[in-house]
């Protein structure tokens, strides 16, 4: 696979389920190490910078991975803080704004919705303004959030998608798409 992005835009990896499109996503950002060939994220070599490549990266799943004990705000803090993000607060309250969860900030995320949940996980992926965002399997609803919110030109996104009956709508919010027809 070959592919590259200019920053500042929304691309769309589209494709089949098992056809590579989460595989390719977590070799970019260093989650999982490649068998073979070679790549750069953000400058960095895939294979042996893959740090430097996470702390520029905000990687969201299909899953959500916070804590359900903890409210919206206890959540964003805790991530805040394993960044190291210096003005922890104000840093929050900034997202809580940009994501619409400032009225929600204290209740607990286990009595959220999915949609909610999604939104929060959003939230504290990009709290620490990564140049990088990989987002797999998003509510349409959250893409339509994700390009509210004004990335930065700076910023780059994948947003990653089984085909769906509603893909003429995802791809209305992509500013590139690439198609995965088959596995990789």
């Amino acid at each position: 696979v070959g592919l590259t992005i200019m920053p500042g835009r929304i691309c769309g990896f589209l494709g089949p389920n098992g056809s590579g499109k989460t595989t390719t996503l977590r070799m970019i950002c260093g989650l999982l190490t490649p068998d073979g060939g070679e790549g750069r994220c953000l400058g960095h070599d895939i294979i042996t910078e893959r740090d430097a490549i996470k702390a520029q990266a905000g990687y969201m799943t299909q899953r959500f991975g916070l804590y359900e004990d903890l409210t919206i705000r206890q959540n964003l803090e805790f991530v805040g803080r394993l960044y190291r993000l210096r003005n922890l607060r104000e840093v929050v309250d900034a997202a809580l704004e940009r994501l619409g969860l400032a009225t929600r900030q204290h209740q607990l995320t286990g009595g959220l919705s999915g949609g909610w949940k999604q939104r929060l996980a959003l939230a504290a992926c990009v709290l620490h303004q990564p140049k990088l965002l990989l987002l797999v399997l998003l509510q349409i609803a959250l893409l339509k959030v994700l390009s509210a919110i004004r990335m930065p030109k700076s910023w780059f996104a994948f947003v990653v998608y089984s085909f769906t009956p509603k893909l003429q709508t995802i791809i209305r919010f992509l500013n590139t798409t690439m198609l995965l027809p088959k596995m990789l």
